[in-house]
Parts: C-alpha cells; structure tokens; sequence
C-alpha cells in the first residue's frame, strides 16, 4: 500500500516507475509503535544499519522520553531517495501519524495516499 501510493505521488510528478536502471532509488522503512513496543517494516528500505538505527530513535522519542502520551498507536514513515550507482541518499523525508484502526481497505489506501503526499509534497524534480 505504502509502496503504491509512493509511486502514485512521484507518477502524478512525472516520475515512472520502472524494475531497474531508474535514474534514483526510493526506499521506504515503516515504523510502528505504542506505549510498550515498536516494530519496523524494512522490506522496502534496503540492506544497511540505517533501519534499526532508526527504529531505536523513533522507539526512544515517542514510547520511552514522551512520557505525556497516554495509550498510543502511532507510525513513522521515512522514504529515501538514493542514488543507485553510489547508495548515496540524495534526500529523507519523515512524516509522523497516528495508527486508525478500524478502516476499510479503501479508507486506509486513502489515508496512506494521503500521509503520503504530505511528505512528498515538495520533493525537487527536474525534467
């Protein structure tokens, strides 16, 4: 889902997807957490150090210094832009949101899509 509205975003932009040989990669790590525990979904992001990394900033900042927070369900996105030919990242962008639970799949795409689009939305491209 995320993975498709990150494509829907950069297409809408003039950016085609392709398998391999584009010009930039674009990595995305979820992560999701509450009060106790925090995960991270790292198909998409690579094979580097940088998701657990990262994943312990998010669970340090939001569930163990935040102490104001009641019971939460929230998610960190971070989508990279690397370079493929030196794994160099170019730009990283984060958006932070609450977890809804309860939504149908077309709501939840559309929220996704949303969120999304918040994050990329002043992302530079040049033609």
């Amino acid at each position: 889902m995320i993975r498709q509205a990150i494509a829907n975003n950069l297409a809408s932009k003039g950016v085609r997807e392709v398998q391999s040989g584009g010009d930039v990669t674009v990595a995305f790590l979820a992560i999701v957490g509450n009060n106790v525990s925090t995960v991270a979904l790292d198909s998409y992001f690579g094979f580097n150090n940088d998701s657990d990394a990262l994943l312990s900033k998010v669970h340090s900042h939001e569930a163990v210094k935040d102490k104001s927070r009641g019971y939460f369900v929230a998610g960190t996105l971070v989508v990279d832009f690397v370079d493929p030919h030196t794994s160099k990242t170019l730009q990283r962008r984060t958006i932070q949101a609450d977890v809804l639970r309860d939504l149908s799949m077309q709501q939840r795409a559309e929220r996704v899509q949303a969120i999304v689009n918040q994050a990329l939305q002043d992302v530079p491209f040049t033609k």
